[in-house]
């Protein structure tokens, strides 16, 4: 199986990459390059994507942090991290509990 690499924007595939970075070229399409991936160019935002708000979470993850540490990496980013206010506070049925792995 030959390994394609895929647009960001349109989502089509090439076969190699120098197609891919002429697509992306003569489209006006782009592409990120953080470094959060090992294999170059991808979808800005993605999970491994230093751009996702959760990147520490999933970059401890791959370095083999345990369920534990990546649980107090995220708290400490929901906390910590300003994110979207509140508009209105959900009903009291409304609220769903979260699960936690044990």
């Amino acid at each position: 199986m030959t390994y394609t690499y895929r647009c960001p924007d349109c989502r089509t595939r090439r076969k190699s990459f120098d197609l891919f970075t002429r697509h992306l070229r003569e489209s006006g399409h782009r592409a990120c390059h953080c470094g959060g991936y090992e294999w170059g160019p991808h979808r800005p935002g993605s999970p491994c994507c230093d751009q996702h708000p959760a990147a520490a979470v999933h970059r401890a993850a791959r370095q083999g942090a345990t369920y534990e540490e990546c649980w107090e990496i995220q708290m400490a980013l929901v906390t910590e991290t300003p994110g979207r206010p509140i508009r209105e506070w959900p009903a009291s049925g409304d609220r769903t509990q979260g699960t936690r792995r044990a």
